[in-house]
């Protein structure tokens, strides 16, 4: 009875919690486990969010994180163009860049050519697989000369 008493009690908080960190299924063999990250896995540090007077040369976004990875999306003018998965961060490293943070590795995302006066803004698609939800997040904004 004391442990009906205690999921009574507790469960409404047990399930917010489980569904903050992106859990579903169950621990039983075989079924899948989808984990949505609570922190950012990565943060775009060249260009600096909201940066402008961007080279509109090919360059390379960089990304630092304690779990970088993922896709790498650029969209402007309503056109998202793929740039693939992330690599390592090119050397030298491009600036002006934003600080990482001690102990974030640094990985990056080569990128074409882009159109002058043009904003763009830089999207990370995480998918952990065909049973989870594909996540997307905006990492930042910049604009070109």
């Amino acid at each position: 009875m004391a442990r009906m008493n205690w999921i009574g009690r507790h469960g409404i908080a047990v399930a917010a919690l489980a569904s903050a960190i992106g859990c579903s299924g169950s621990p039983t063999p075989g079924k899948v486990i989808c984990h949505e990250p609570l922190l950012p896995v990565e943060q775009l540090l060249y260009p600096i969010p909201g940066a402008t007077g961007v080279p509109t040369a090919a360059g390379s976004l960089v990304f630092g994180g304690a779990l970088p990875g993922g896709s790498v999306v650029l969209s402007a003018n309503g056109v998202q163009t793929k740039l693939g998965n992330m690599v390592a961060a090119p050397s030298p490293l491009p600036s002006p860049m934003a600080s990482p943070q001690a102990g974030w590795v640094l990985s990056s995302a080569p990128y074409p050519a882009l159109a002058s006066a043009t904003t763009y803004t830089v999207l990370v698609v995480l998918d952990f697989g065909p049973a989870c939800p594909v996540t997307v997040t905006t990492k930042g904004e910049f604009t070109t000369q």
